[in-house]
C-alpha cells in the first residue's frame, strides 16, 4: 500500500479464485478502465507498480482542459505482471478498475471480439426515441444487477442517437444477451453485443501503440459484425 495515497483511497487488491495455470495472453500491455476522475498520474503508476516493472503508464486525459477521460494504459516489463493483475479484483481511489488484456486491431477486424472474451459491458443498438432511459435500465435489470445504463444523445440536440450501453456487475448476463443476439424493446428490435473498449485496440501507432480517442459513444464499439 503506497504511503502517498490518501487512507480514504487506499487501493485494494482482492484475489480471485485460482484457475490451476496462468493464461498466456501474449501481451504486456493492459488497458484499465474505471479510472476514477480524482486518480492522479502518479497514483496510478505507484499503484501498478506493485506488479512488476513497468516500462509506460498513463492516464488518458483530454487535450483540452486536461481532466481525466476515465480509462489508461499500463506497459509491463514482463508479460507475466499481466497475469498477476487480472488474476485479482482491483480497487483504486474508491472505484474498480476494469482491467483487460490489449487487443491487437487487426484481431477486432478479422474477427470481432476474441474468443471467450468476458466483458461486463454491452453495446445496444436500434433503440427507438421513444425509449427513455429508466426504461432501458429497467429492461436490462431483468437479466442481471445494472451498474449503469446510458443511452447515448447528440451533443448539441440532446436527441437520442438511437444506440446505447449497459454495464453489469459481472459477465453472466453479458453471455445470455449476447447469445440471443436480438432482443425487443418497447416494441423494437435492438441487437445486443459485447462492447469492446476503443482505447484497448492496438492499432500500432504512436501513443503506446493504442487508439487515443473515447468519443462520446462511451468509448467503446459493438466489437464487429454479428
Amino acid at each position: 500500500m503506497e504511503k502517498g495515497l490518501a487512507r480514504s483511497a487506499a487501493p485494494r487488491v482482492d484475489s480471485k479464485e485460482s484457475k490451476g495455470k496462468m493464461t498466456d495472453y501474449k501481451t504486456n500491455k493492459i488497458f484499465v478502465g474505471g479510472i476514477s476522475w480524482t486518480t492522479t498520474d502518479d497514483g496510478f503508476e505507484k499503484f501498478f507498480k506493485q506488479f512488476g516493472d513497468i516500462t509506460d503508464c498513463v492516464v488518458m486525459r483530454d487535450k483540452v482542459t486536461r481532466t481525466s477521460r476515465g480509462f489508461g494504459f499500463v506497459t509491463f516489463k514482463d508479460p507475466l505482471s499481466v497475469n498477476k493483475v487480472l488474476e485479482k479484483s482491483l480497487e483504486l481511489d474508491g472505484r474498480v478498475l476494469d482491467c483487460k488484456p490489449a487487443v491487437p486491431k487487426e484481431e477486432i477486424n478479422q474477427n470481432g471480439p476474441p474468443a471467450g472474451q468476458k466483458t461486463r459491458k454491452i453495446f445496444v443498438g436500434g433503440i427507438s426515441q421513444e425509449t427513455s432511459e429508466s426504461d432501458f435500465k429497467k429492461f436490462f435489470m431483468s437479466f442481471g444487477n445494472v451498474v449503469e445504463a446510458k443511452i447515448m444523445t447528440d451533443g448539441m440536440t440532446g436527441r437520442p442517437r438511437g444506440f446505447g450501453f449497459v454495464t453489469f456487475d459481472s459477465e453472466d448476463p453479458v453471455e445470455k444477451i449476447t447469445a440471443k443476439h436480438h432482443l425487443e424493446l418497447n416494441g423494437k428490435k435492438v441487437e445486443c453485443k459485447k462492447a469492446v473498449p476503443k482505447g484497448r485496440i492496438d492499432n500500432g501507432k504512436s501513443g503506446n501503440g493504442y487508439t487515443q480517442t473515447y468519443p462520446t459513444g462511451g468509448g467503446y464499439s459493438s466489437g464487429g459484425g454479428g
